[in-house]
């Protein structure tokens, strides 16, 4: 509905106003014109008289009086002063002179509609509570019924109630319903809306319950056990479970024996109806015979690598069959089921190395196994190179002429070096770099020892390296890994020595000569 709120209008124009017309108390000009107010109903308005002098009136008024003033007239419409109604047009509009003319305005206004009432909605349901599929009728109305400017929408969880349903109420059955509704209707006008709404509240499907028993539940190998079963609210049951006899379509209750049993096994029950469906299971336990006892040994269990040992198994009990299992190539397959002792050929290289045995029987499978520390074994291989010669010596080395030697894994083991007579020491290289040597095992090793042969050397001095003419200085000499040195152009000789030049009268150099067996410096 729409709002009108009053609001004034003011008609105005310039206001023409003759020089010569004066006012002064006591004098009246006549106006030969009139100002009259008019409308189609009875209104109020401000009359403003030459934008001067002002009233406030209500109703059909024409105003001449001996002394009106002359010139421009406004008129200015109270638009709330007529409850029901609504201004529409003032003709003329404007202001309105009234010099040598009588003039009126008439105002037009309309009625204002009525607004529309707020509806009432009532819902319910013949029942609000069904069973599973059942089906109500709903009823609901409306009031103003039949009112144009009434609008009702039906809404809620059921697909099929919703969207425009008219203005008039009605009854309408739900059809079956398998689950819990709302149904809400919703009415409106321009004045306001109003909502009802109602629940019909379903149950559940009925729900298949079933239930199963063995007896015993815990029986001996070969034994038998009975199941017995029952159900309510089926219309068909099945077996199923772990057991090849107990399957496929059974009555809806019942008992049944089973075959003897060699194995435990799990039998199930599952009954249904078109809603939904429930199963049972029961296990039954069946004791077995016990398992054979199998032993296995092994002597030594410590072993290097390469080297051989004795298995011994042996076996007791109900046994159909035993298999060598383990590591070693030369121990696996049937071995038969009475047990033997046996030395392994070729020696050990896995470590550790397992041997065992795994027997089979009516009562299941038993077994033993024994492992072999294999202890690995490592070479060293030893190199000698250079000019000189020298011996290697270690734990198992003497190169000279044993230069390989094997080790066990993780030992760790020092290596030293001697030269000959006229050799010096090179060095390490290989499974060694440093001036010492210690190889721990963790692989092959190879090991070079360099030997180089002592070479010549020899040196000079004069001191001092410059004297005073006829002044003498003293020259010293020595070598190394030589036979003799002679010193030229004296002739003195020696490995080492020191001589005096005696007076100098001239520069003079010195040298010397050094040999070996083949060798000069």
């Amino acid at each position: 509905m729409k709002k009108y709120f009053p609001k004034i209008i003011i008609f105005s124009v310039l206001m023409i106003l003759a020089m010569s017309f004066l006012f002064s108390a006591g004098e009246v000009q006549a106006v030969p014109g009139s100002v009259g107010v008019d409308g189609n109903v009875n209104y109020c308005y401000t009359l403003i008289a030459v934008g001067v002098e002002s009233w406030y009136r209500c109703g059909n008024i024409t105003y001449s009086w001996p002394g009106m003033p002359e010139g421009q007239w406004d008129l200015q419409i109270d638009l709330g002063s007529v409850p029901g109604w609504r201004f529409v047009s003032v003709n003329p509009s404007g202001a309105q002179s009234n010099v040598n003319r009588s003039f009126s305005w008439y105002s037009t206004w309309e009625q204002i509609p009525a607004p529309p009432p707020v509806p009432s909605v009532s819902i319910s349901a013949d029942s609000t509570n069904l069973s599973y599929g059942g089906s109500t009728t709903i009823h609901w109305s409306v009031s103003p019924s039949g009112d144009s400017r009434i609008s009702c929408t039906a809404g809620g969880t059921k697909d099929s109630w919703q969207g425009n349903i008219g203005n008039t109420g009605y009854s309408s059955g739900t059809g079956p319903l398998y689950q819990t509704h709302t149904y809400s209707v919703t009415c409106s006008s321009s004045s306001g809306s109003n909502s009802a709404s109602v629940t019909v509240n379903v149950e559940g499907p009925p729900q298949v319950s079933v239930s199963l028993s063995a007896n015993p539940t815990n029986v001996f190998y070969n034994g038998t056990t009975t199941l017995s079963w029952s159900s309510n609210n089926a219309s068909s049951c099945s077996a199923g479970g772990s057991h090849p006899s107990w399957q496929g379509s059974i009555s809806t209750s019942g008992s049944s024996t089973s075959p003897p049993l060699t194995s435990s096994q799990t039998y199930t029950v599952t009954c249904s109806n078109q809603y939904n469906s429930d199963s049972r299971s029961v296990f039954v336990t069946v004791n077995q015979p016990s398992p054979p006892s199998v032993s296995v040994s092994v002597s030594p269990s410590t072993v290097k690598q390469g080297e051989n040992v004795t298995v011994t198994w042996s076996v007791s009990g109900n046994v159909s069959s035993c298999t060598a299992t383990g590591n070693w190539p030369g121990w696996q397959g049937s071995i038969g089921t009475s047990g033997y002792s046996s030395t392994t050929q070729g020696g050990l290289t896995e470590n550790p190395t397992t041997f065992g045995v795994s027997c089979t029987g009516p009562g299941g499978t038993g077994s033993d196994s024994k492992s072999v520390t294999v202890i690995k074994r490592y070479t060293l291989n030893v190199t000698k190179s250079g000019t000189g010669s020298g011996t290697v010596t270690g734990s198992g080395i003497s190169c000279g002429t044993d230069c390989s030697e094997t080790y066990d894994a993780g030992s760790c083991i020092e290596y030293f070096h001697s030269e000959t007579k006229g050799s010096k020491w090179g060095g390490w290289s290989g499974a060694c770099t440093g001036p010492g040597c210690i190889i721990c095992y963790d692989g092959n090793k190879s090991l070079t020892a360099t030997f180089l042969k002592n070479e010549p050397t020899a040196s000079i001095t004069c001191s001092p390296g410059t004297v005073l003419y006829n002044s003498s200085a003293n020259v010293s000499w020595s070598s190394q890994n030589t036979s003799n040195c002679t010193v030229s152009p004296t002739g003195w000789t020696g490995k080492s020595g020191s001589k005096s030049t005696g007076n100098l009268t001239s520069s003079q150099t010195y040298t010397v000569t050094c040999t070996s067996s083949s060798n000069d410096d």
